[in-house]
């Protein structure tokens, strides 16, 4: 079986380090504790990058014994050189001095802390395997995908349209730039790896720049329903993704698009996993902790603009579910958000009972009845819940009783459980305007009353209110 090229870099990557590592060896014999300390440092960081992706256990095994003993030998060689220095009767640069402090307090380390110390080696190294990984994704998806379908929309044979590429790709284009210049920031304190090297400075810089992501987050989900909807409609389209990824062997599409949308995430692990395993002493402490204040600030900011997206979407998508009418006001609005919508039965001027359906928002309560014909809802009324009062009523079978200034209602929900729903919902969301804004209770009351009471009679019958009896009639 044909090796793939991924085998094919870790063998290639695993043979460079021990050639490094062989170099370093004979430099050291010749007294060359310099150039050995150098070729023993590339070692290191090359085991560091390759270690996460080995998938076998057995070569893993074999590979972190090697990072251990390259690693004494490498703190050997520093050793060497600053007794020589010692010698000459220079000082050593404060690095060298902090240096020489670590050794003497790993003398005296115990197993755990051994550990730690190792894990803290193997999550920088994974830092750095993963964001090469990453860019190197990110480029196969630009020259093997976009940049092909973006020159075949300009033909007379396109594969895609180019509103359709501009649909997928558009938000693409700032990311990769951002992460090929983190990722070299992020190698050159990797290659020069050692007990007091730092890496929360460099997400510090770049976590504000992490915020670029959020226009590419803000259209994923448009994107992934328009890429499903063309696999299944384009054939020609299905036939190229086909090809790279079976012929070709290349990542799915689909799998490379979500990797942006995953990685701010990452991020955030990576750092957690680095900070634990840090010694609250260790010069990396503070500036790790400080970098997973932003990113975390960036993921939180990400997160809220994709929810205010959301609730946006939701109100257009309820919007769209009415006939048009231009008496209707705009479901869309300031600050406005659903809260919880359903079927509830009315009771009409006439005594009977309608069928509708209730959105409830933050500021206001629309129902509307459902147009089989037009498969639409024909909009009926919004009220303002401003404020509310509740009280027990024993007249109707789960009943609710809404009184306003605008608008009266007596509903009914299908069972007790979603008549104890809407009534809380409804009080929760009268509550908080109350809080909210205090002076507004004069413009409008909601009054609801409940019952639990069984109604009598088959669900799709008419209640009438007697002018005599405020109980229900049922009428035939």
């Amino acid at each position: 079986m044909a090796q793939t090229d991924s085998e094919v870099d870790i063998g290639f990557e695993i043979s460079r380090a021990f050639a490094l590592m062989d170099q370093g060896k004979a430099y050291a014999s010749d007294n060359n504790y310099r150039d050995a300390g150098e070729k023993f440092q590339e070692t290191i960081s090359v085991l560091m990058a390759v270690m996460p992706i080995v998938k076998s256990e057995s070569t893993k095994t074999m590979l972190q014994k090697q990072l251990h003993l390259v690693m004494d030998v490498s703190e050997g060689c520093k050793s060497r050189m600053r007794r020589m220095k010692q010698s000459k009767g220079k000082g050593g640069s404060m690095l060298d001095m902090l240096l020489k402090q670590t050794e003497e307090k790993e003398k005296t380390l115990d197993e755990k802390e051994r550990k730690k110390r190792v894990t803290r080696n193997h999550v920088a190294g994974e830092v750095y395997s993963t964001e090469r990984g990453y860019v190197t994704n990110l480029k196969i998806l630009q020259t093997r995908y976009v940049d092909p379908l973006r020159e075949a929309s300009k033909t007379s044979l396109p594969i895609l349209s180019a509103s359709d590429v501009a649909t997928l790709f558009s938000t693409l284009e700032a990311v990769p730039k951002l992460n090929e210049r983190f990722v070299e920031d992020v190698g050159k304190r990797v290659k020069d790896w050692h007990a007091l090297q730092t890496i929360g400075d460099v997400f510090d810089e770049y976590a504000p720049f992490f915020k670029t992501y959020l226009v590419y987050v803000q259209g994923f989900e448009k994107m992934s329903k328009r890429l499903l909807s063309l696999r299944k409609e384009n054939e020609r389209f299905r036939m190229f993704l086909e090809y790279l990824e079976m012929k070709e062997r290349l990542p799915p599409l689909q799998s490379l698009l979500i990797m942006p949308v995953q990685r701010i995430p990452r991020y955030q692990l990576l750092i957690r996993d680095l900070i634990k395993n840090t010694h609250d002493t260790h010069p990396d402490y503070k500036l790790l902790n400080k970098a997973l204040g932003k990113i975390a600030n960036t993921a939180k900011h990400i997160n809220d603009s994709m929810n205010r997206q959301k609730r946006a979407l939701k109100l257009h998508e309820i919007q769209g579910l009415f006939i048009p009418n231009k008496k209707m006001p705009p479901i869309l609005a300031p600050n406005r958000e659903h809260i919880k919508d359903g079927p509830l039965r009315k009771l009409n001027r006439h005594g009977e009972v309608d069928g509708l359906n209730f959105w409830l928002f933050t500021d206001v309560l629309v129902y509307g009845l459902f147009n089989m014909r037009k498969n639409a809802y024909e909009f009926r009324r919004m009220i303002t819940p401003i404020g509310c009062e509740i009280a027990v009523y024993k007249g109707y079978a789960n009943g609710l009783k809404i009184a306003s200034t605008e608008k009266s209602l007596i509903l009914f929900a299908w069972t007790e459980e979603e008549q104890q729903e809407w009534l809380k919902a409804i009080q929760e969301t009268a509550d908080r305007n109350k809080k909210r804004n205090h002076n507004l209770r004069h413009r409008g009351s909601l009054i609801m009353r409940h019952t639990a009471a069984p109604l009598k009679g088959e669900a799709s019958r008419s209640v009438v209110i007697s002018s005599e009896n405020s109980n229900p009639k049922v009428k035939a």
